[in-house]
C-alpha cells in the first residue's frame, strides 16, 4: 500500500511541475515534442561501440537548464528504470574486447533518453503534450485514450489502495497477499474498473462529448519556440556531425 501511495503521490508531483513557469512552458508543445523525437533518433543511430555518444549530455544539460529541472534529482526519482537499463546491459561485460565499451554506450542511450522525456513529461502538461500531438496529426482516438489514461490513473491507484488495505483489516496480521485470494482481488478490481468506466463514459457523454478533446487556447511565445527549436536542431546535427567526422 506504501508502493502505491508512493505512486499517487509522484503523479500529483509530476503534474504540478508541469505547471510551473519556465522557459520551457512558454514554448509550444509541438515544438517541444519535435525536440525531443529528433533528440531520441539521433541518440539512438549511434552504435554500441561509439563512445563519443557522451556529447549528447550537452543538449541533455541545455534542455533541463531551460526546464529548470535538476539531472541528479531526477536520476534518483527514476532509480528503479535506471537500474534496469544497467541490468539489461550487464551481458556485454562478459564480451571481451569491446564489451564494456558497449555497456556503457547501450547505459548512456538508455539514461539520456530517459532524462530527455522525462523533463518533457515535467515540463508540460498531459493537455498540451496532447494538443502538440494534435497538432502532428496523430489520430484524434490515440489523444482520447492518452488522456483518459492519465487522468483516471489516479483513480485506479486509489481503488487499488481500498482494496488492499480492505483485504489487510479483514486478514490482519498477514503479511503480503495470499496466493488463494489474488484471482479473487484481481477480479474484483477488474469488475470496479469497469463500473467506473461505464459512469466516466456516461458523465462525459451527457457533457456532449463526441470522440474530441477541447483543448484550451494559451499563449505560447511562436518566436521562443522556433528559436529553441532551430538551435536545438542545429546543435543536436553538429553534435552528431563532429562524432561522424571522429571515427
Amino acid at each position: 500500500m506504501k508502493n502505491i501511495q508512493k505512486a499517487i503521490k509522484r503523479v500529483h508531483q509530476i503534474d504540478a511541475l508541469s505547471k510551473r513557469t519556465t522557459i520551457l512552458s512558454a514554448i509550444h508543445p509541438t515544438y517541444k515534442i519535435l525536440i525531443v523525437l529528433l533528440y531520441l533518433i539521433i541518440t539512438a543511430s549511434y552504435s554500441i561501440h561509439n563512445i563519443y555518444i557522451v556529447v549528447m549530455f550537452l543538449p541533455l544539460l541545455l534542455f533541463s537548464m531551460l526546464g529548470e529541472i535538476n539531472l541528479f534529482k531526477c536520476l534518483g526519482e527514476l532509480k528503479p528504470l535506471v537500474a534496469l537499463l544497467l541490468f539489461m546491459g550487464t551481458p556485454f561485460l562478459f564480451f571481451k574486447g569491446y564489451g564494456i565499451t558497449c555497456f556503457i554506450v547501450l547505459a548512456l542511450k538508455g539514461i539520456f533518453a530517459l532524462l530527455f522525456s522525462y523533463i518533457l513529461m515535467t515540463t508540460t502538461s498531459m493537455e498540451e503534450l496532447c494538443m502538440g500531438l494534435s497538432k502532428l496529426k496523430v489520430p484524434q482516438s490515440l489523444i482520447v485514450v492518452i488522456m483518459l489514461i492519465q487522468r483516471y490513473l489516479i483513480l485506479f491507484f486509489k481503488e487499488t489502495d481500498k482494496t488492499l488495505l480492505a483485504y489487510s483489516l479483514r486478514a490482519p496480521g498477514q503479511k503480503g497477499i495470499s496466493i488463494k485470494t489474488w484471482g479473487t482481488l484481481v477480479g474484483s478490481m477488474m469488475l470496479r474498473s469497469i463500473d467506473c468506466a461505464m459512469n466516466v463514459y456516461q458523465s462525459m457523454m451527457l457533457r456532449g462529448f463526441k470522440g474530441m478533446m477541447p483543448f484550451q487556447s494559451q499563449k505560447y511565445d511562436y518566436k521562443l519556440s522556433k528559436l529553441t527549436f532551430g538551435i536545438m536542431c542545429i546543435l543536436l546535427l553538429f553534435l552528431k556531425g563532429v562524432t561522424l567526422c571522429l571515427n
